[in-house]
């Protein structure tokens, strides 16, 4: 396999061309690895600064009140997705959706008061 990057500044974003012969296990695996990166970002505000999140440091994911927040260990996060957008770029296997407004990770521990 070869791989080949041209620097353009014409381009905003980037652009990825696959040229192969036939489509091969190894070709669906970089296009599968490609999609899944691509939407994998989550960023929260804060104090009037915007971060990105970690997935394995959300603890919660809630709506409430026609706003979508995220909780860490670092404090809560006001998100500008939809619940459901957030739902999508999280693996099923940490991350589920237990109610209409609310995904939590499975992987961290809920204390309820």
């Amino acid at each position: 396999m070869q791989v080949e990057i041209k620097i353009d500044s014409s381009y905003i974003d980037p652009k990825v061309i696959i040229l192969t012969a036939s489509m091969t296990e190894d070709v669906s695996n970089i296009v599968k690895k490609l999609s899944q990166n691509a939407s994998q970002i989550i960023s929260g505000y804060k104090d009037e600064k915007i971060e990105i999140l970690e997935q394995t440091d959300l603890i919660r994911i809630y709506a409430n009140s026609g706003k979508v927040f995220a909780v860490t260990n670092k404090g809560e996060y006001i998100l500008r997705l939809r619940l459901y957008e957030i739902e999508n770029r999280l693996p099923s296997n940490q991350f589920i959706r237990i109610s209409n407004s609310e995904i939590i990770n499975l992987k961290k521990s809920i204390i309820l008061t």
